[in-house]
């Protein structure tokens, strides 16, 4: 088939991730059982299109909405059959195939799996009313409440409104009535984290708190957060078996398979919940306003690039920063050079958009508290 060759084209930013290893991880594994050989091509499409045999068909890969719906435009108008692998299909203008995660299914299982820990009333953070996505999990929050035979109430649903500050001001006056928040993305649970971690401890401490994605910021945050992922090495094996059904069956117009998830659960799901309250916890709108003004999304995702493109050994750099250590004894510990220890900073400023070393560690600091934290993700050297 395809002359035993499997194309795939990839966002270039999506190639530094995790979820893209796992995804080509699951998509040789699948290709090598059917003697296929998985071929890469670059992001420049004219390059490609002469190469991918008829009947044509690809695998795209990405994390940007705007970028998968330029490729699958051009791939569509070139005659190539593109397949989609995305975590938000929904919210693309397109009639491709594509591989995706149910979110429906994955909220109910978030939602049942937190209210059988004992929690009852559970409020929902962060739905934008405009994305089908969101849309989806809402849907999954309603259903396993109905299974539980909890009544769903529209004010526990807090809707975002042009900004998680605004959703948040909605929100945090009213937590100390619930027993946790379903979060529709990780980046609103964990600003939910860093935000009650300053004005009220003792309400982060007995709150359940999950998120979506699996983002590693979410990993590394203190308290580590219980999120939702795809089955990324599933969905490259069911990829390519898609792709060859389409590729034999020419005539079938598009396809699709979801995927089953993955609930990674950590810190914030850890039965806290059944702490009393504390009275102290009532949250005012003016002190809860201007601690959501500190944390923004754009310092979440400042955050997230800068370890989505770090390696173990620029994990180990910032570990020892965080803990005061010198370039010198830095050097020894982990046998690189103060100069290439200096350029790899120099990198990861680009990458967190820090002007300084001191820029840098602050906004490293605002999510970890303890730099062996940073251990989790690639399991860093001693």
């Amino acid at each position: 088939m395809m002359n035993k060759m499997l194309p795939l084209i990839a966002e270039p930013a999506y190639t530094l991730t995790s979820w893209y290893t796992k995804t080509v991880a699951g998509i040789e594994s699948e290709a090598g059982r059917r003697g296929l050989k998985l071929t890469v091509y670059p992001t420049e499409l004219n390059d490609v299109m002469e190469e991918i045999p008829n009947p044509g068909a690809i695998l795209v890969l990405g994390s940007s909405a705007a970028w998968e719906q330029t490729v699958l435009n051009q791939l569509h108008a070139a005659g190539v059959h593109p397949i989609l692998v995305s975590t938000h299909f929904h919210e693309m203008q397109s009639s491709s195939s594509y591989i995706a995660l149910d979110h429906s299914r994955a909220a109910c299982e978030l939602t049942r799996s937190v209210i059988d820990s004992g929690c009852k009333r559970l409020a929902f953070c962060g739905m934008n009313p405009d994305s089908l996505t969101d849309l989806l999990k809402h849907r999954g929050y309603v259903t396993a409440h109905s299974q539980a035979n909890i009544l769903v109430h529209d004010e526990d649903i807090y809707r975002m409104d042009g900004s998680i500050s605004r959703c948040f001001e909605k929100l945090l006056p009213m937590l100390p009535q619930y027993d946790a928040v379903i979060c529709t993305n990780d980046v609103v649970a964990v600003l939910l984290i860093q935000t009650l971690k300053e004005i009220s401890p003792n309400l982060l401490s007995r709150l359940s708190i999950t998120g979506f994605g699996d983002t590693m910021t979410g990993r590394i945050t203190t308290p580590s957060l219980t999120t939702v992922t795809l089955d990324y090495a599933e969905a490259g094996r069911k990829a390519v078996d898609l792709l060859l059904y389409l590729v034999k069956h020419d005539k079938v117009v598009s396809s699709s398979i979801t995927v089953a998830s993955h609930i990674q659960t950590r810190e914030t799901t850890s039965g806290f919940h059944d702490m009393p309250v504390d009275e102290g916890s009532h949250l005012t709108l003016s002190k809860s306003s201007n601690a959501v003004s500190a944390r923004t999304e754009q310092q979440f995702y400042r955050m997230e690039h800068l370890l989505q493109e770090s390696d173990s050994l620029d994990l180990d750099i910032l570990r020892a920063l965080l803990t005061g250590n010198t370039y010198e004894s830095l050097s020894e510990h982990i046998n690189l050079s103060v100069t290439a220890i200096k350029y790899r900073i120099k990198k990861m400023l680009i990458r967190s958009e820090s002007t300084s070393k001191a820029e840098l560690l602050k906004l490293i600091s605002t999510y970890v508290e303890q730099s062996d934290n940073l251990k989790n993700l690639y399991g860093c050297s001693g």
